[in-house]
């Protein structure tokens, strides 16, 4: 998936399953911004805008800007 698809698709709340991690993002939950968690287990984290979303939000060590790019099952 690229980072535009990535963009495109986040008019709604986004889900995946990326190396063994299920990674949800949610636009505008609890007010502006995109809240993130990557397991079942951790609590959702608010990043302010895509760019920090893309930047902070981690899975298994690396930026989702990265990850984002090997995501086939969306």
């Amino acid at each position: 998936m690229t980072i535009k698809e990535f963009k495109d698709s986040m008019i709604d709340d986004f889900t995946c399953t990326v190396d063994g991690y299920h990674v949800g993002i949610f636009p505008g939950l609890n007010g502006p911004g995109y809240w993130a968690t990557d397991s079942d287990d951790n609590d959702c984290v608010c990043y302010k805008t895509m760019d920090d979303l893309l930047n902070n939000f981690m899975v298994n060590g690396s930026p989702w800007r990265e990850v984002v790019l090997a995501v086939t099952n969306y």
